[in-house]
């Protein structure tokens, strides 16, 4: 067996800014707390070719983000529906904007997450809905 005997990931990071991805995998899970959800497997290209893999985490109660993958994904008439699968984002290619998470206590080394999905066809993506706001900020109370 091979390992990495530093503890640090030997994964690419791309900086922060918009790239390229294609799902590679998605599956349906429920999560910890019992909420359905999408897990995608996203290979994301920077302008040089180099790739890396990163995980995002659809819920269908954070309808903002799993809207705005959808579109990404060309898949916006299928959203509006209200039924989206896993196999639905399969093979999809779009594009996203990315961020580093750094772990400030240094347990984990940094890794790569979308920070948002960016639509195709030059579709509008809409503010929050009022929907959205009072279930974002009713969680905080």
């Amino acid at each position: 067996m091979k390992f990495n005997p530093s503890g640090k990931s030997a994964r690419k990071l791309l900086g922060k800014g918009e790239y390229d991805f294609v799902v590679t995998a998605a599956e349906e899970r429920i999560s910890g707390s019992g909420n359905t959800m999408i897990v995608l497997t996203l290979k994301v290209t920077n302008a040089d070719g180099e790739t890396t893999c990163v995980k995002d985490y659809l819920l269908a109660k954070m309808r903002r983000k799993l809207r705005q993958a959808a579109l990404a994904c060309g898949l916006g008439d299928k959203f509006e529906t209200g039924s989206l699968s896993d196999v639905d984002f399969i093979g999809r290619r779009g594009r996203l904007r990315l961020k580093v998470d750094e772990d400030e206590k240094g347990e984990y080394p940094d890794k790569n997450v979308v920070d948002a999905y960016i639509a195709a066809g030059g579709a509008k993506l809409l503010p929050e809905s009022i929907d959205d706001l009072v279930a974002k900020y009713s969680r905080r109370a």
